[in-house]
């Protein structure tokens, strides 16, 4: 098993997206700009093999802020 290796918490990253994601679906881009920012000044400093990682993470916490759309057929 691989030790951990990033800097940061990857549940971080994950949260990191989320919360860009919410503040975004509200309307709020100064917040989504201040997370996204984080996000990008902590990959930085991440390892070249754990920035794929942390991306990865962070659009897995961006699609799960998404709402899910189901089609609504005709009755």
């Amino acid at each position: 098993m691989k030790a951990q290796t990033m800097l940061n918490n990857p549940e971080e990253y994950r949260e990191a997206g989320y919360k860009t994601a919410t503040a975004r679906l509200q309307r709020d881009e100064s917040r989504a700009a201040f997370h996204k920012n984080w996000f990008v000044r902590a990959t930085s400093l991440e390892k070249d093999e754990d920035r794929h990682t942390a991306r990865q993470l962070f659009d897995q916490g961006y699609a799960d802020a998404q709402p899910s759309r189901t089609p609504h057929y005709f009755k």
